[in-house]
């Protein structure tokens, strides 16, 4: 529920940007509803679904107060078992997660800039 807000308004500002002509335009072309939305729909408004997936997906490391207070003994979530192994012992595996999810976000925003960008003609 906290990592919603992220979510939702990157998914509004792609919806938002959306062009209502291209489905219009589908639809008289005899797409049906499915048809218009997986073809033309969600390639324009995918890159905010995956922005809010990203930052719900980042946001909910930051909340290891909520993870520790609503999880009981039994469910062991990954902010959880991160804090346990920096608060009460030495552990080389929650260097090796930070470096993992360093490079998880890094990587793809490296890619991305060094991609040459398609000119709209």
């Amino acid at each position: 529920m906290l990592a919603l807000p992220f979510a939702f308004l990157t998914v509004r500002a792609s919806l938002r940007s959306f062009d209502p002509n291209l489905e219009l335009a589908a639809a008289s072309l005899g797409a049906s509803s499915a048809l218009t939305f997986r073809r033309v729909v969600l390639p324009q408004i995918a890159p905010g679904i995956m922005a809010g997936a990203v930052f719900a997906f980042v946001s909910s490391f930051d909340e290891v107060i909520l993870a520790i207070f609503l999880t009981d003994i039994s469910s062991r979530t990954l902010p959880k078992l991160m804090y346990e192994g920096v608060a009460h012992e030495i552990d080389p595996t929650v260097s090796a997660v930070a470096v993992v999810l360093i490079l998880a976000s890094a990587i793809p925003l490296l890619i991305s800039m060094l991609r040459p960008r398609r000119r709209m003609t």
